[in-house]
């Protein structure tokens, strides 16, 4: 199958993930913990099908590599509580905008810390126009103001953390392979989560109704095919503008499902014109 297929399907589940992400935040129990078990166990599922489609892995070292895999691997689990919480304070298509500002934090520590691409006008200008979409977003909830700042603060947060994990990831993708990094990287994603999850339960005290359960299997089957079609992308093409076409479709997406399903109807313009300045920033940082 081709790349085009995979990245398709995964625009199509990452929106819906959105949407399922809002009505977790907008519960009335905390299920953020819960919600980010339930996905990383949705990505071992994903890591299961990555394999199987593979046809099995090869040699793995995992001892020279075991400091970023530990780094890496608990950043992604602690910037998933902060993703999941932040939907609870603003609506899935602003949080969707926000979250373009992490295509920011890639670039940025490949530039400023690793060194790794050379500073241009071009990322300068492609960064800046993603950073004003990213804030002006949190503008745009009338009386919820205050909440979307909040949210805001998790998405910054989360970006700072996301580039560093993410320039790790590339390192161990390097050395290991995609494949290989898949079946020993999720794993200790899983670990990482079920700690999180054990905390929250013995701190919170709170039950797990079947209703929950359910909402939770469903996210997490949900996060298995965005994760495995995401993967299977990366794997089938080594196309530059992948995350220019995944990030504003993905955007543009949640804006026409959250208008449907979650009744997101305020200030579609100014979103729309958002996602277009978030676009073009894209194009001139990965092209």
């Amino acid at each position: 199958m081709s790349w085009q297929f995979f990245i398709t399907l995964n625009i199509l589940l990452s929106g819906g993930r959105n949407i399922f992400a809002r009505k977790i935040g907008l519960g009335r129990k905390d299920l953020t913990v819960p919600g980010v078990y339930a996905s990383f166990l949705g990505m071992g599922i994903a890591a299961l099908l990555i394999i199987g489609f593979n046809g099995g892995v090869g040699h793995i070292d995992i001892y020279g590599n075991i400091d970023k895999l530990l780094i890496s691997s608990f950043i992604y689990a602690f910037t998933n509580i902060l993703v999941l919480r932040s939907h609870k304070y603003a609506e899935a298509s602003v949080i969707s905008i926000m979250m373009l500002l992490t295509r920011v934090s890639v670039v940025s520590y490949s530039v400023l810390v690793f060194g790794s691409e050379s500073l241009s006008v071009q990322y300068v200008i492609g960064g800046l126009l993603l950073l004003i979409a990213a804030a002006s977003s949190s503008l745009i909830v009338g009386k919820e103001h205050k909440w979307s700042w909040k949210a805001f603060r998790y998405i910054l947060l989360t970006a700072i953390l996301f580039g560093l994990a993410v320039n790790l990831e590339d390192q161990l993708i390097s050395d290991m392979g995609l494949v290989n990094y898949v079946a020993v990287g999720i794993p200790i994603q899983i670990f990482w989560s079920t700690l999180f999850f054990m905390h929250w339960r013995i701190k919170s005290r709170t039950k797990l109704t079947r209703k929950d359960i359910k909402v939770l299997a469903v996210y997490a089957l949900i996060f298995a095919g965005s994760g495995a079609t995401f993967i299977l992308t990366l794997n089938s093409s080594e196309a530059p503008s992948l995350p220019v076409l995944s990030g504003a479709a993905v955007t543009t997406l949640t804006m026409i499902l959250s208008y449907v399903f979650l009744k997101e109807k305020d200030h579609i313009l100014r979103k729309l014109s958002l996602v277009l300045v978030s676009t073009v920033g894209l194009v001139l940082l990965f092209t």
